[in-house]
C-alpha cells in the first residue's frame, strides 16, 4: 500500500502467519481530525518476539503530539451493533510518515 508500511522481522513470529492489510471506510470516526487513511491490519499472531514497526503517511499539518488510533471491533449489547472501538498511542513524526512500534510485551494485539 502506498500509505501504509509494515516491517516485520523475519523471526518476530513463533509461527508461519499471513498477514492481510486493508483501507477500511473510516470517514465517520475521525472527521475533520482524521489526518491518514483507516487500515485493518490483520493476521498478526498474540505473541511476537521483536518489534513490528507501523509507517503511516498523514496528510496535512500535525499540532501536538503525534498519535495514531488502534482499534479494535467490539460488539456494544446496548446498541446492538459492532463499532470500533480506539485508544491513541504515541507516534514518532517523521517527515510526513508516523512511526510505530508494536513490542513484543505490548497488549496490542489479541486473537480474534
Amino acid at each position: 500500500m502506498d500509505n501504509l508500511e509494515i516491517f516485520v522481522p523475519s523471526d518476530a513470529f513463533n509461527e508461519d502467519n499471513q498477514i492481510n492489510i486493508s483501507n477500511e471506510d473510516g470517514s465517520d470516526e475521525f472527521g475533520e481530525f482524521a489526518n491518514s487513511g483507516l487500515y485493518q491490519i490483520s493476521g498478526l499472531p498474540e505473541t511476537i518476539t521483536k518489534p513490528i514497526r507501523i509507517i503511516i503517511k498523514y496528510n496535512g499539518t500535525l499540532t501536538g503530539d503525534p498519535l495514531i488510533a488502534i482499534g479494535e471491533m467490539l460488539y456494544v449489547t446496548s446498541l446492538d451493533s459492532m463499532l470500533y472501538s480506539f485508544h491513541a498511542e504515541t507516534a514518532i513524526d517523521s517527515s510526513g510518515y508516523l512511526i510505530f512500534e508494536i513490542s513484543p510485551n505490548s497488549n496490542l494485539i489479541k486473537s480474534g
